[in-house]
């Protein structure tokens, strides 16, 4: 992603030197083209793929890590996976979960599973808001496939996402 207008340039530059770039979505290509100016065909699509048998339901999975994180049954657990990073707004997020919370009856517990230049403001704002008994933050994870199961519901508030695998996952 291009912030200043001198990446760009430098980037199309060096667009020239490139046998070709590889896009994980049509939505990224057409970016990629338009601010390289390249044709489609040097930068072609190829989709991120997903094993579906690696991510199925797993019953014990979900009660592992349920266990692990002192989430009881009978309460949602919200998952965040991604970056502690400011495009994927965890302080945001975090600040609409308080907004709504005490009006859920079922008492969500919301965990971050990621890390990142955000997680030191991100923890304080937690612990600023007395909010560490229903707020996790897990850091970044090697077994996402049981975390995901540990979830009931997973959500993703980034300002800006090529193709994220967080959601194919």
């Amino acid at each position: 992603t291009w912030t200043r207008k001198r990446q760009i340039k430098s980037d199309r530059k060096l667009a020239r030197f490139r046998d070709g770039m590889i896009c994980v979505s049509k939505a990224v290509q057409e970016n990629v083209c338009s601010n390289l100016r390249v044709p489609a065909s040097q930068a072609p699509i190829l989709y991120n793929g997903i094993d579906i048998d690696f991510f199925k339901p797993d019953a014990e999975a979900r009660e592992a890590v349920r266990c692990e994180l002192g989430v009881p049954n009978d309460r949602p657990l919200i998952l965040i996976p991604a970056r502690l990073h400011a495009q994927k707004l965890p302080l945001e997020t975090l600040n609409a979960f308080l907004a709504v919370r005490d009006q859920i009856p079922s008492q969500p517990i919301l965990a971050y599973a990621g890390s990142g230049k955000m997680e030191g403001h991100l923890r304080q704002a937690v612990q600023e808001n007395n909010a560490s008994d229903f707020v996790k933050i897990l850091r970044r994870r090697n077994d996402m496939k049981n975390v995901y199961n540990a979830a009931d519901l997973v959500q993703l508030s980034s300002l800006k996402e090529g193709f994220s695998n967080a959601i194919i996952e």
